[in-house]
Formats: C-alpha cells, sequence, structure tokens
C-alpha cells in the first residue's frame, strides 16, 4: 500500500508549523489535540516528498488521503490515466521542442522550406532563451535576428 500521511499546518508565535496528527490509546487519529489550520497529505514521488492541501476538517483529509493512495495505487498497477497520479508534468526544454518540431517539419516540407524554418528557430530561440521570455515582439523580430 503506497504511503500517504496527513500533516496539519498550525500558527504557532507567528510562524506556521507542520505536526502529525497525534493518536490516541486505541492509536486511531487524535484530530482535537491540535489547534485550528490546514490538513495536508504527504507522500514520495520519484524519490521526493509532494504536499498538498487536504482541506480545514478532519473528514476532507480523510478524503484526500484516500483519493492519493487510489492515485498512487493506480499508477503502481499501471491503470491507463495514472500515470502522473495528478502531478504536473515537466514541459521539455525550448531547443529540445525546437528540434522535434523540425525533425517532424522535415518529413513534410521541401529541404530548401525545412533549411529556412531551421535557420530561423536556431537563431531567433537560443538553447538558454525561457519560454516565458517569448514576447508577440521577439516573434516578428525572429526573421530579422535570423539574418544578422
Amino acid at each position: 500500500m503506497s504511503h500517504v500521511n496527513i500533516v496539519k499546518k498550525i500558527k504557532i508565535d507567528g510562524d506556521w508549523k507542520l505536526h502529525s496528527i497525534p493518536r490516541n490509546a486505541k492509536g486511531n487519529y487524535d484530530w482535537n489535540a491540535l489547534p485550528e489550520g490546514l490538513y495536508l497529505i504527504e507522500w514520495r514521488a520519484g524519490g521526493k516528498r509532494r504536499r498538498e492541501s487536504a482541506g480545514v476538517t478532519a473528514a476532507q483529509a480523510l478524503e484526500a488521503q484516500r483519493r492519493k493512495r487510489h492515485e498512487l495505487k493506480g499508477r503502481k498497477l499501471g491503470v491507463p490515466g495514472f500515470e502522473t497520479a495528478g502531478e504536473t508534468v515537466k514541459k521539455p526544454a525550448l531547443h529540445l521542442a525546437i528540434n522535434k518540431y523540425l525533425e517532424q517539419i522535415e518529413a513534410l516540407k521541401k529541404p530548401n522550406t525545412h533549411r529556412k524554418y531551421e535557420a530561423v528557430l536556431k537563431t531567433a530561440f537560443r538553447k538558454g532563451d525561457k519560454v516565458g521570455a517569448i514576447s508577440a515582439l521577439m516573434l516578428r523580430v525572429a526573421p530579422e535576428r535570423a539574418r544578422t
């Protein structure tokens, strides 16, 4: 079974602290032992600890824990749709996306057209460029950057 823990984020002396939920004598969670705060769930994926908000009530936290366990179990069993288990997938770097695009275009366009696409894309968007730094002005100036 996948381990999904519930922790509570509470404010103590002006600082937010994470505390695990204490257990009572029977071994069950003692939901009233800590002051008001926000519940979080935490689990491990890809060697890293992940956290996600789970609500403000114990019922919401238990439901979030149950859902995350099902997601992680679905990933482990290889069920389609659970490959990423609710995590955001990292986008490829811009230069890698350009190379992949050029490979696809090479089969569809004439050699001279492909060569021009490559010249514009490789010079307009250098290896260090970030996707967020691209603006409409940069796209209009790109052919001029390629000529220089």
